[in-house]
């Protein structure tokens, strides 16, 4: 025997706006079920990013190349040795970038620096 699912008002759990629900479980309206939708999505992304990163900080080390600075990982980035690592990132994504850094990155083309290293060889350079 199948039940038939009633249609019953409810308030919306975020926005308190009311509406029709359509299914047993239906918490949200429809705007804020896609807004949650889109908000895990970029979650998961950022986090698929974080790993990425990590990654990439174990392949090339973790420490800055210049002055040893190893206390936080989130102050270390990837420099291009030889310069012209804007113009390699611009056409791809963060994602694509760390993609290709694992993949085809070597260590003649590329050093880990602390931010304040980075900045400092941009500077000079």
């Amino acid at each position: 025997m199948m039940y038939d699912i009633i249609p019953i008002e409810r308030s919306c759990k975020i926005c308190k706006e009311i509406f029709i629900r359509t299914g047993y479980t239906q918490k949200w309206c429809l705007d804020c079920s896609r807004k949650q939708g889109k908000l895990r999505d970029r979650k998961k992304a950022l986090r698929y990013a974080r790993i990425m990163r990590l990654s990439i900080l174990e392949k090339f080390g973790s420490v800055c190349r210049l002055c040893g600075y190893k206390d936080d990982l989130r102050a270390l980035a990837i420099d291009h040795i030889h310069g012209g690592g804007h113009q390699e990132l611009k056409p791809m994504s963060r994602t694509g970038y760390y993609r290709y850094l694992l993949n085809n990155g070597t260590h003649e083309n590329y050093q880990t620096l602390c931010y304040n290293c980075n900045a400092i060889k941009g500077q000079t350079v």
